[in-house]
């Protein structure tokens, strides 16, 4: 971004909560943590921070009144939440209101064809009912929907391997298969409207 001068056209990202550094989402863990990430990144500011831990030793309103002293002093612009529960999205979007903060803005949650439980459900009907911005997380399970591991030999390369194991099964199989089938199939209608005289 320095090199290129390209800041003002980029959206940065960045989560806070199982940093080794700074654990947790207490007022101390989360300031620091946004601070190291803005050195790191050589910006002054993250456009998107995700609380990515449900850090329920801390209350919501430790967490979210440091997240908008953050917003109103300019080094973050909005926030979300990572792998939270339904009900627990509800309790911060109620607090929010409560402390009259700045809302939260997005949602970030594992899931792929592989892993759908997780958000379609309450998570979803919550997402849409506040109107939030919904990030997927490890989209290809892990490299597993790319086609990467197609057999528990090819675990050994990857420290993800306890991940992807148990997308190994059937169902995973099957599932990359028609993955897979639909690439194909892409693929030949693309090459097809490339094609000279097409």
């Amino acid at each position: 971004m320095r090199r290129r001068g390209n800041r003002d056209r980029m959206v940065v990202s960045t989560k806070v909560g199982k940093s080794l550094a700074h654990p947790g989402l207490s007022a101390s863990a989360i300031s620091s943590a946004v601070d190291a990430s803005l050195g790191r990144l050589g910006t002054d500011r993250i456009d998107l921070l995700y609380l990515h831990v449900d850090d329920t030793e801390v209350p919501f309103e430790e967490t979210l009144l440091a997240v908008d002293e953050l917003i109103r002093r300019g080094k973050v612009r909005a926030f979300g939440l990572s792998d939270h529960t339904g009900t627990r999205l509800l309790a911060a979007r109620v607090a929010c209101a409560l402390l009259g903060v700045a809302p939260m803005a997005a949602l970030q949650n594992e899931y792929s064809l592989v892993h759908r439980g997780g958000y379609e459900g309450d998570l979803a009907r919550v997402a849409e009912q506040q109107g939030l911005a919904v990030m997927a997380r490890f989209p290809l399970a892990g490299g597993f929907l790319a086609g990467n591991y197609r057999a528990r030999g090819d675990l050994a390369t990857t420290p993800a391997a306890a991940y992807i194991a148990p997308h190994l099964s059937r169902r995973g199989r099957r599932v990359l298969a028609a993955v897979q089938r639909v690439a194909r199939s892409r693929s030949r209608r693309w090459r097809r409207s490339r094609s000279p005289g097409s």
